[in-house]
């Protein structure tokens, strides 16, 4: 029952549901006066509910549809083969993406250095000043191999998921010890998100394999859930700790659980207020404020607060429209792929599932970090399918060739 309910929640329409609650659930708890929640929740109308339900509900019934119809298109067999993770013909495709990774890892600090020492680096982080390393990597900032460093995330993915799979040697140990070494430095300098999108592709590789464990559930889960929350707590003690001290939240266990409630709860605040003042307001003197901070009642500091607030500000219709288009295409993208266990193409799905469960608040689809993620996926499971076949063809050649002489002698 429990690993039905898991297997629900890794489809874009099951953690649609569940960020959406959570959400909902964060903007409802109280703060005691003690917790920074990032916004003061105002008192909804009833229309203002049935509005933001209805919204979550399309996002729910759009993915479900989108998803339904990827399942009717049949799983590759070939596909399959050339793409299968724990195949070692295909570990040309993990050696790709540790590259690219890898190059993206060395541009980023190599950004970075000609401004911070290792030691002010060292410094930064722990002192709670670790965004200073981000205000140093996005000063004049542009696209290039920087960009590769989200590749960490499903590298990392993918090393463990080979290690819980078995796989086993010092070599797979040295990849998977890098990879993660990787993954932490660069989320300590772009974003903790990487890290969730990090646990949501390991998760979903584990549970899609269907591996047998009666206290999988229990222990495991409970286990990995107090790592993963002790992990964010550091990562938001080495980024946020002096902002949560200067208004008195000196515990890291309860600054991180207010950063959580701030995370979760501003997007429903945000949807509210959107449709509060869309319903209240003429549309135009709504629309015409380059920031709803004043209207909605949340902290200048959190920019992410719902993508429909941001759909409203847009003031295009046509974006609405084209947003559950969207949707609908990455549900049938992953309704196809779902088919595919333990592939290199379920990375793809991992990535357009973690844009599902942040749909809530903010629509990722087309951001940067989607585009490199998903370009580099491709090129390295091209680039081994590719030299893959040519080989394949050269070893072919030679057998007819060895065979034709053997006729002749």
């Amino acid at each position: 029952m429990a690993n039905k309910f898991i297997e629900f929640l890794l489809k874009p329409y099951g953690i649609i549901l569940l960020s959406s609650l959570a959400s909902f659930l964060a903007w409802a708890f109280p703060d005691f006066g003690v917790l920074r929640k990032g916004f003061s929740p105002t008192e909804p109308h009833f229309t203002s509910y049935f509005i933001v339900l209805s919204w979550y509900a399309t996002l729910f019934a759009t993915s479900y549809v989108g998803f339904k119809m990827g399942q009717t298109i049949q799983a590759n067999p070939r596909i399959a083969k050339f793409t299968a993770i724990n195949d070692n013909h295909n570990d040309l495709i993990f050696y790709s993406l540790f590259t690219l990774a890898f190059i993206g890892f060395i541009a980023t600090y190599l950004k970075i250095i000609p401004n911070l020492s290792p030691s002010e680096i060292v410094h930064a982080i722990a002192t709670g000043n670790a965004n200073l390393l981000k205000k140093t990597l996005y000063n004049d900032y542009s696209l290039g191999f920087v960009s590769l460093r989200y590749l960490t995330s499903a590298v990392a993915a993918i090393a463990l998921y080979q290690w819980i799979c078995g796989k086993r040697g010092l070599g797979h140990f040295l990849l998977l010890t890098s990879s993660l070494i990787m993954l932490l430095l660069t989320i300590v300098i772009s974003s903790r998100l990487m890290f969730i999108m990090f646990l949501l592709t390991v998760v979903y590789l584990v549970v899609h394999q269907s591996i047998k464990n009666k206290n999988f559930v229990n222990i495991k889960a409970i286990t990995a859930f107090i790592i993963c929350f002790s992990i964010l707590t550091i990562l938001n003690y080495s980024r946020n700790i002096n902002f949560y001290s200067s208004i008195g939240l000196n515990n890291p266990l309860v600054a991180n659980f207010a950063e959580i409630l701030s995370y979760l709860g501003a997007p429903f605040q945000g949807a509210i207020s959107a449709v509060d003042h869309f319903n209240n307001l003429c549309l135009g003197s709504f629309l015409s404020s380059p920031s709803a901070s004043h209207l909605t009642n949340i902290e200048p500091l959190l920019s992410t607060n719902s993508a429909l607030l941001e759909l409203c500000l847009s003031g295009d219709w046509f974006n609405m429209i084209a947003m559950l288009l969207v949707i609908m295409v990455a549900g049938s993208i992953m309704g196809h792929i779902h088919q595919y266990r333990a592939s290199y193409l379920n990375l793809i799905y991992a990535l357009l599932l973690y844009c599902c469960s942040e749909l809530w608040r903010i629509y990722l689809f087309d951001r940067g970090i989607v585009m490199t993620i998903t370009i580099g996926i491709v090129c390295s499971i091209s680039i081994a399918v590719i030299t893959q076949l040519f080989f394949n063809a050269l070893i072919d050649k030679q057998h007819q060739i060895g065979t034709h002489i053997n006729n002749h002698t």
